[in-house]
């Protein structure tokens, strides 16, 4: 009866670790290109487009970070996740924020009050190149768009993903 039982864990350590390697590959597979990802209820989306940091300088509020987007429809959907693939990006400097027009937003030097508050979110190394970013609590009836700041090196400018949430 204790040989059965051993067996059986020794399979199921097995099989576990299987479906482990297997999914981090089955993941890798679907993200092929370099770039973002969201992960909604209906599967992982690749995010197409996204802003670029640029600074602005305004004589009434002083110098901010704006993110320029393509003039494209933004993409939608309840994203429980990003997924990063994007090997030189800071990753451990990645935000998630509800914004209503990441258009609008912008950023200022410092603890400005009128920086955007970023939601917690857990970053985790999935694969050898893509990681997982998971807002800890994203508000039920957040409305806007749910946008993942991304740190590149310095001489690449930064980015923002931006997915508009879906109800």
């Amino acid at each position: 009866m204790m040989r059965a039982r051993v067996v059986i864990a020794v399979f199921l350590l097995v099989a576990c670790s299987a479906c482990n390697r297997n999914s981090s590959q089955a993941l890798a597979e679907q993200m092929k290109h370099l770039g973002v990802y969201a992960q909604t209820a209906s599967g992982i989306m690749e995010l197409t487009s996204f802003g670029v940091a640029q600074a602005q300088d305004s004589l009434m509020d002083g110098i901010s970070v704006a993110f320029q987007f393509p003039d494209t429809d933004p993409q939608s959907g309840r994203p429980t996740a990003f997924f990063v693939n994007l090997p030189d990006a800071v990753i451990t400097e990645s935000e998630v924020f509800v914004l209503a027009d990441p258009n609008g937003a912008r950023w200022y030097a410092g603890e400005d009050k009128r920086n955007p508050t970023a939601i917690r979110a857990n970053i985790e190394n999935v694969s050898a190149s893509i990681y997982k970013v998971t807002p800890e609590s994203i508000p039920v009836n957040a409305a806007g768009f749910l946008c993942l700041f991304v740190k590149m090196p310095s001489g690449t400018a930064d980015r923002l993903y931006a997915l508009k949430l879906e109800h």
